[in-house]
């Protein structure tokens, strides 16, 4: 929504009544997930999807100036950050999900790590340097990264029959067909 804003507000940039629309519309959409609650507990709500609810907002805010969004964003993100451990181990998978961790760990610090850019792009200076949980979300890329070359989980690296490996030594990613 936020990139087709963008491009929208390029492309048709005299035609206020249309950005106008958008932009309602976009908003409505911050407003109505806005009001889903804050429950980060059960399979629908949990921090994986709260972070990726957080990246929209971030970017819907960073692309419009709602101030609203962008806060709403800071919070789900700071909550999201309180995944990350000492040194950047994840806090929440290894309990929940323990043998899909680094595939759920992925999809939260990689939409983590989207929501910390467009937040500091909107003025939040502190989104990769705060650790509410022990480790920053620079530390838990790191751990991520190091645990995907070590354990290498087929659900993050067979798709359609396409495998990847990575050899961390030689610095190659192979496919395999």
């Amino acid at each position: 929504m936020s990139h087709a804003y963008l491009i929208a507000k390029e492309e048709f940039r005299d035609d206020t009544r249309l950005l106008a629309a958008v932009r309602q519309w976009g908003d409505r959409l911050h407003e109505v997930t806005r009001d889903a609650g804050d429950s980060f507990g059960g399979r629908s709500r949990g921090v994986d999807r709260r972070v990726l609810i957080a990246q929209g907002w971030a970017h819907w805010g960073n692309a419009t100036g709602n101030r609203k969004a962008l806060a709403d964003a800071y919070r789900y993100h700071v909550h999201a950050l309180r995944s990350i451990g000492r040194n950047g181990r994840d806090r929440v998978w290894v309990n929940v999900f323990p043998k899909r961790r680094v595939y759920y760990a992925n999809m939260t610090y990689g939409a983590a790590m989207s929501t910390a850019f467009a937040l500091s792009r909107s003025g939040a200076d502190d989104v990769y340097a705060m650790a509410p949980g022990g480790g920053t979300l620079v530390e838990g890329a790191a751990w991520l990264w190091e645990t995907l070359h070590r354990e290498q989980p087929p659900e993050l690296f067979n798709s359609c029959g396409v495998a990847l490996k990575i050899d961390p030594l030689r610095g190659v990613i192979r496919v395999q067909i």
